[in-house]
């Protein structure tokens, strides 16, 4: 039967190869991890950079095409409002020019003397 000694030498035999085993297999398998980590995180964050920069271009485009859409919308609205301003010029134009038919075929109905 197991004594107390005995179940001390068995916690010393298991805690000592458990120490060997964290100091020897899992620790330089953790630190390895840990440097292939960093590295992958470092390309990562080079490529995020990357495309912050890709972003920040991208953006300043969408600025200049926003600023040509307002130019060109302006130019859309000044011709809009020129149209509205002939019509009204030709529906004023052709009130006189209806004047002046009723005009003429009322001087044409007149007999000549």
């Amino acid at each position: 039967m197991l004594d107390k000694n005995d179940m001390k030498q068995m916690q010393n035999v298991v805690g000592e190869s458990l120490s060997e085993f964290l100091d020897e297999a899992l620790a330089p398998y953790l630190d390895r991890k840990f440097k292939e980590n960093e590295e992958a995180h470092k390309e990562i964050f080079r490529r995020l950079d990357a495309n912050d920069a890709d972003h920040t271009e991208i953006f300043a485009r969408f600025d200049e095409n926003d600023k040509d859409h307002d130019k060109m919308f302006r130019s859309l609205e000044r011709n809009r409002n020129e149209h509205d301003e002939v019509f009204v010029k030709q529906a004023e134009t052709d009130k006189i020019l209806r004047t002046h038919d009723k005009r003429l075929k009322h001087l044409e109905s007149i007999p000549a003397s």
